[in-house]
């Protein structure tokens, strides 16, 4: 999958986070459907490509919901950056892996989403981190591991179906 059609589906998980993510959020705690799918692509793609996604893409997030500009481009870009870096990220196929990974980079969102946001709102960084980063880190990683089950099952589903 190229770049722009990488983009253009980021733009489309930024509209459904947006709008859909609602039905599947537990006490305002919500799955990064973007992160999740930023991760699966950048794993398998250089570091120079998963850092122009994460920026081009979490600017587009900025753009689209308001808000501080620049903050999703930052942290987004990280967490990509950091998705190819690891010496063990070319073992996407494995779950385990992959589940470590989508942590990681929810974790290196979150903190650094955090950390600005706290400059600007009630309550301290730590407040925060305990009540909706944490617990999203969490629910990101459960949902990336469940729809990466699903797309897997699927996978095999319809290519021995082909053959």
């Amino acid at each position: 999958m190229d770049f722009y059609k990488a983009l253009f589906i980021v733009v489309v998980l930024i509209i459904v986070q947006s709008s859909f993510v609602t039905l599947i959020q537990v006490k305002e705690i919500a799955p990064d459907l973007v992160l999740i799918f930023m991760v699966s692509w950048c794993i398998q793609k250089s570091r120079y490509q998963g850092v122009l996604l994460g920026f081009v893409g979490g600017l587009s997030q900025d753009l689209m919901e308001g808000g501080l500009l620049g903050v999703f481009a930052l942290s987004r870009s990280i967490a990509c950056y950091l998705s190819c870096s690891f010496p063990w990220s070319h073992y996407h196929q494995n779950m385990v892996i992959f589940g470590i990974n989508i942590f990681i980079a929810s974790l290196v969102h979150q903190i650094i989403y955090l950390v600005v946001v706290s400059q600007n709102a009630a309550g301290s960084f730590f407040k925060l981190a305990l009540r909706y980063g944490i617990p999203s880190v969490f629910y990101t990683v459960f949902c990336s591991i469940l729809i990466r089950s699903i797309t897997g099952f699927l996978k095999k589903k319809y290519n021995k179906g082909s053959s």
